[in-house]
This record gives C-alpha cells, sequence and structure tokens, in this order.
C-alpha cells in the first residue's frame, strides 16, 4: 500500500481575505518561511528588549512575555508573506497605502488582524501536519497510525536549537493568542 498526502499547498502566490474585508496577496506558505519569521521575531524582541527600544519599550512590563513575542511573530510573519493588499488605506475610495514593512507592521499589530492573518496564512501547514500525523509508513511497509508525538515548548525569550529551528522529534509551533 502507499503512502499520499491529500493536502498540496498553493504554488503560487495567492489572495486571501480577511474577517474585516481586507484581502492580501500572499506568497504561498511553507515551513520554512515560518521559521524564519519565528526566528527573526525572536531577533527582533531580544534587540528591542537589550536596547529599551521598539514594542517592548512602548509595552515595559505590562504585557505577558508569550503575547509581545506573538505580536512581534504576527510582524515578521505578515512582512514575509504579504506582496499586495487591498482594502487598506487612509478612507474609502482614497488610493491604497503602499506595501512596505512598515505599512505590513502596522497592519499586523491591529488587535484582530495580526492573529486572524497568522491562522488562515498557516491553516494549510497545520492541517499538512495533522494529515502527515495520522498515517504514515510502518518499517514493513503497510500505512498504520503514526506515534504520538511532544512538542517541544520553548518560553518566550528563550532560545531553542539552532535559534528556534526543529530540533529531531519536535516541531516548531507559532504563537497564537487567546480568544476572548
Amino acid at each position: 500500500m502507499s503512502f499520499a498526502l491529500r493536502l498540496t499547498l498553493p504554488a503560487e502566490p495567492f489572495w486571501m481575505e480577511l474577517d474585516c474585508g481586507v484581502r492580501l496577496k500572499v506568497r504561498p506558505p511553507s515551513q520554512t518561511l515560518v521559521e524564519v519569521a519565528l526566528m527573526e521575531a525572536r531577533r527582533r524582541l531580544t534587540a528591542d528588549r537589550e536596547a529599551e527600544a521598539g514594542l517592548a519599550a512602548v509595552a515595559g512590563d505590562g504585557v505577558p512575555a508569550d503575547r509581545l513575542f506573538a505580536l512581534y511573530f504576527f510582524i515578521c510573519l505578515g512582512q514575509a508573506a504579504i506582496i499586495a493588499w487591498e482594502g487598506i488605506g487612509p478612507a474609502e475610495g482614497d488610493a491604497p497605502l503602499p506595501v512596505t514593512p512598515v505599512n505590513i507592521g502596522l497592519l499586523m499589530a491591529h488587535a484582530e488582524i495580526g492573529p486572524e492573518f497568522s491562522d488562515k496564512y498557516q491553516a494549510d501547514l497545520r492541517r499538512l501536519r495533522e494529515e502527515a500525523g495520522k498515517s504514515a509508513p510502518a518499517p514493513n511497509g503497510t500505512t498504520a497510525p503514526a506515534p504520538a508525538e511532544t512538542t517541544a515548548k520553548t518560553a518566550p525569550g528563550e532560545t531553542s536549537p539552532a535559534a528556534g529551528a526543529s530540533a529531531a522529534g519536535t516541531e516548531t509551533v507559532a504563537p497564537t493568542l487567546p480568544t476572548n
């Protein structure tokens, strides 16, 4: 019996619509892009804390570290993935704002947009991991349920192997924020 995943990821950039009516044209999702965004978020957060600058300085000690890291991640993921947009501008009917790292950062810092973008952008990657975990080739060549794996979690600010890269037997987990 052969083993095949049923889910495919987009190979070309595509448009994604958010609940607020904003449309984003994004690069195809990949685990590599997510891991790079995680590493960059970790790097920026550490640098800003050391320099007492950026979002870390504005937030101060009043924002939990995991929420602050999630915000940095949403911004880095957006900056890596978004290539065009519709519905982002100063007023209806005006020309859209240009897609720049600063403008993407402002969009991703929105309390509802950043988490929604991250969840929707990574949805196919999560389904692909789930599908791969349901059925894996057994040593004798038959298809059997894959063993349950544990996910290593690294506390915000800690460095996991290779500054966020997946270690053997672990999976990189992108941050999410709880919904109220």
